[in-house]
């Protein structure tokens, strides 16, 4: 065979390829066509079962968004087999003391804990309404305050932003000791304690500068124990005595000029066994007369919520010139009953998260996918 009939069968070669591939084409287009397209499958049309699952992994303010997408989605998401998991056990004594719950439904149950429940004189429980977090507050007066009962040393009266209707007000003190204890129950997970500070403006804060605050935290078994230290002097040029501790306590400042002292973390394993925590506050040690600071009680809640309530400051950021002269505002009204909301003065300041949860979007498109993907499989 000469070299040019070789480039000719060549090239008739290409072309019977080309044409068997092309009609091969041509051929799964018409079998694709004939076959039946799949509905397209809408939120909506996700069984109850799968839209309770995706709540099961939302935040609270996600669900109650989700309920505003349909009416289907509103009767599923605002059911009590939704709204139970928000509402943890440890409600139950709230419940309890309150007629009106017994017969609520979840949410309303849960949207009413919202708000500080007074369990006992001293103690507040309330769920954090982003997360569902459950929080503990007791009031300076729950605490064990040395010469808190004289007024020679100790005062009480209202403050702007306080929690409480009262808080102790330190005249002038040589044995600084503060301490405390909270019994209750907790869904697992880690929880901080802090304490709420506000400094008197003017020179009234002195005697703070020798010897650090010594803060503890311990589980009743003392099975955790955390210790840390500061200083609680508010002058700028104490910066570098609190850089040359080692276990410097955090601190933050939220609202009115307030701020809260993180004693320590505890972790709680199993929510069936009650939890039962000491903490202190305590500078005996320098022999100074101590003055100028004022004590709204103690926080426990979950650290995730601590951690973005305020803003952490330097050691160089506490000083007075960041404290206005404030006038106290007009007294808190008295605590209601056991059971009952007690007046709040504005919460903490929330910071948006650098790694926020996902939001209910983002949750609900991510299990579509993986819903239409396992039909597809089938």
């Amino acid at each position: 065979m000469s070299e040019g009939q070789l480039n000719e069968f060549k090239v008739s070669e290409d072309e019977h390829m080309h044409e068997d591939r092309a009609s091969g084409e041509e051929e799964e287009e018409e079998g694709a066509s004939q076959r039946p397209r799949r509905e397209e499958l809408m939120l909506t049309d996700l069984p109850e079962a799968c839209i309770c699952l995706i709540a099961s992994y939302l935040r609270p303010k996600d669900v109650a968004r989700g309920a505003c997408v349909s009416q289907g989605f509103r009767n599923t998401l605002d059911s009590d087999s939704v709204w139970d998991q928000f509402v943890h056990k440890s409600a139950n004594e709230v419940v309890y003391l309150n007629q009106e719950l017994k017969a609520a439904t979840k949410k309303k149950v849960f949207m009413f804990l919202c708000k500080p429940v007074l369990l006992r004189d001293n103690l507040a429980f309330w769920l954090d309404q982003d997360t569902g977090g459950v929080c503990y507050s007791v009031s300076a007066k729950g605490l064990r305050i040395v010469w808190g009962d004289d007024d020679r040393y100790w005062e009480w009266a209202a403050r702007p932003g306080a929690r409480w209707p009262e808080v102790a007000c330190l005249r002038e003190v040589c044995w600084f000791h503060t301490s405390g204890e909270i019994a209750c129950k907790l869904p697992a997970g880690v929880y901080t304690l802090s304490w709420r500070l506000q400094y008197e403006a003017g020179s009234g804060v002195r005697g703070w500068d020798r010897v650090p605050a010594e803060f503890t935290l311990a589980t009743t078994d003392e099975s955790q124990r955390t210790a840390s230290h500061r200083y609680l002097s508010n002058w700028p040029n104490n910066a570098h005595q609190q850089n040359e501790l080692t276990d410097l306590t955090p601190v933050r400042l939220v609202e009115d000029n307030w701020f809260e002292f993180d004693a320590g973390e505890i972790t709680v394993s199993d929510e069936e066994k009650p939890t039962s925590v000491q903490f202190s506050m305590v500078e005996t040690e320098s022999g100074n007369w101590k003055s100028g600071i004022f004590l709204d009680g103690v926080v426990l809640r979950p650290s995730s919520i601590t951690k973005t309530t305020g803003r952490y400051l330097s050691v160089e950021e506490i000083g007075e010139s960041s404290l206005q002269n404030e006038e106290p505002t007009q007294p808190l009204g008295l605590l209601g009953s056991r059971g009952r909301p007690f007046p709040r003065r504005r919460g903490g300041i929330r910071v948006v998260h650098p790694n926020p949860p996902p939001s209910f979007d983002a949750g609900l498109a991510e299990l579509l996918r993986l819903t239409i993907m396992s039909e597809q499989n089938e």
